[in-house]
């Protein structure tokens, strides 16, 4: 988040709190017009750290949860001060990113890659629609009641949004995604058992204009 108040104009700021506590973490550079930044936070049950440019610049030893579990907002302090810029290629992974792993993603200066720990990446290329470019992908499903690969189809509902889904799966044993329809099979070979397996799901939202 970007504090526009008091001491810290023009800083990126990071603020998250439980109700109960709050922890705030300030860079140390100042951000100029007409100059693109690379941002990364990172929380860890060691602490957060909060990283401009490849550049551990603030960090703190908070090891709970982040205080999210029902809202988190980027680009805006609480109901004020908004951001006034643009945020591109914005990366969400379920583990903290390494100090090397941030430093060589600044260095490439390339879009950030898709891998497995990433569970959600909107580029914002071509338009600002909602969704384009993003992936969700799911928590991991217990299939063993499907038993047989030959029963085990997927569904999901489709809105009446302008929204188009792409969806992928991948078992746990699979090493790649594998598009799949409303209604198919399951990228499965047919009579392989399913106990103690585990299945997600990725979706790619684009909107119809």
């Amino acid at each position: 988040m970007r504090e526009l108040e008091g001491g810290d104009v023009n800083k990126i700021r990071v603020w998250d709190g439980d109700g109960s506590s709050e922890a705030i973490l300030t860079s140390v550079t100042t951000l100029q017009a007409g100059i693109w930044y690379y941002v990364a936070f990172t929380w860890s049950p060691s602490g957060r750290k909060l990283y401009v440019n490849g550049v551990l610049e603030a960090s703190n030893t908070r090891g709970n949860s982040l205080g999210f579990a029902t809202l988190a907002k980027l680009g805006s302090w609480l109901d004020r001060g908004y951001l006034n810029g643009f945020i591109d290629d914005l990366r969400i992974s379920n583990r903290a990113r390494t100090d090397a792993e941030i430093l060589a993603a600044y260095q490439s200066g390339q879009p950030l890659p898709v891998d497995e720990w990433i569970t959600y990446l909107l580029r914002f290329d071509d338009n600002l629609n909602y969704g384009q470019g993003g992936y969700y992908i799911s928590p991991e499903y217990d299939v063993s009641s499907v038993n047989k690969a030959a029963r085990g189809k997927v569904y999901w509902q489709e809105d009446a949004d302008g929204i188009q889904r792409i969806v992928y799966a991948k078992l746990d044993n699979q090493a790649d995604w594998t598009q799949v329809t409303n209604g198919g099979l399951l990228p499965i070979s047919a009579g392989d058992v399913l106990t103690n397996r585990k299945l997600q799901l990725k979706v790619k939202m684009l909107k119809v204009i």
